[in-house]
């Protein structure tokens, strides 16, 4: 769509330079003249470009909070979730098999959306606002199994993006809580 009205504009300019070329005799002036509309197509052209890239990342963050919803929106994942708001507290640590490969994917879930957060491909801002009070709870039930597992396989850096994303989300949700305060 947007290269069909460059092309479209394009041409209208072509033929405004024509016509202008053919009315103006002196060549000074035809120089001038070329080179005013040679300006003005190149201002279009940007402001064509700057729109088309502004869509682009529209488009990719809508992408992106999709990718989220579709992860954390399965019935699956759903599922694991509800145990861990319902089941986790009372399960006897440490966590049957069964049990931690839940809060495994759980976690994975969430890291794995702060590191496509961290490195820029989902926008965060987007994602904390939608999700802080999830996020937040999910880190706030798991940490104890995450300092386990860290612990065990004794690298402090497993689920480090979870966290990131969890302080990143805490941070929102402060925000948000101060923001429904002032308007009360």
């Amino acid at each position: 769509m947007t290269m069909r009205i460059l092309i479209t504009v394009l041409a209208i300019l072509v033929v405004i330079v024509a016509v202008g070329l053919i009315v103006n005799a002196t060549p000074l002036s035809n120089i001038a003249y070329a080179a005013q509309i040679a300006q003005g197509v190149a201002a279009f052209a940007l402001l064509i470009i700057a729109a088309d890239i502004r869509e682009s990342i529209k488009a990719r963050h809508l992408e992106g909070i999709r990718y989220v919803r579709g992860l954390l929106g399965s019935e699956d994942a759903s599922d694991r979730r509800k145990w861990v708001y319902q089941d986790l507290r009372r399960a006897e640590w440490p966590l049957s098999s069964d049990d931690e490969k839940k809060a495994l994917a759980v976690c994975r879930d969430f890291d794995h959306i702060g590191f496509l957060c961290r490195k820029g491909l989902i926008p965060v801002d987007l994602v904390v606002e939608t999700y802080n009070r999830n996020i937040v709870d999910m880190w706030n039930r798991l940490e104890r199994f995450v300092t386990q597992w860290r612990q065990q396989r004794s690298d402090e850096d497993y689920f480090w993006e979870f966290e990131w994303l969890t302080h990143k989300a805490e941070a929102a949700k402060r925000q948000q809580d101060s923001k429904r305060h002032r308007s009360l």
